[in-house]
């Protein structure tokens, strides 16, 4: 199944033509999560099981989330995580 072309603005730096709906649903509910509209966010909870959305919530890859999206779909579904996975997970321009 191929990614409608409203997608784009999330995952923006990816060409949807060569994304897999089912092998790279973590990337592109992990760009959806942190970057998409409602209307994306409302694609990917019709696409996507309950739990392999928060199976990624609760995996966020590092240096990826914003720290307000994280904590929204944190709270969402109701997931703790350490509080060094979080700040591993959060998207920064500082350099250490």
């Amino acid at each position: 199944m191929s990614l409608p072309k409203f997608l784009q603005t999330a995952p923006w730096s990816y060409d949807l033509k060569t994304l897999d709906i089912k092998k790279d649903r973590h990337l592109i509910i992990t760009q959806i999560l942190n970057h998409g509209t409602w209307e994306q966010v409302q694609w990917v909870l019709k696409n996507y099981r309950e739990r392999e959305i928060k199976e990624v919530v609760k995996n966020p890859d590092r240096g990826v989330w914003h720290k307000d999206a994280l904590n929204f779909w944190l709270n969402i579904f109701n997931l703790k995580l350490p509080k060094k996975i979080i700040k591993d997970a959060l998207f920064s321009l500082k350099v250490k």
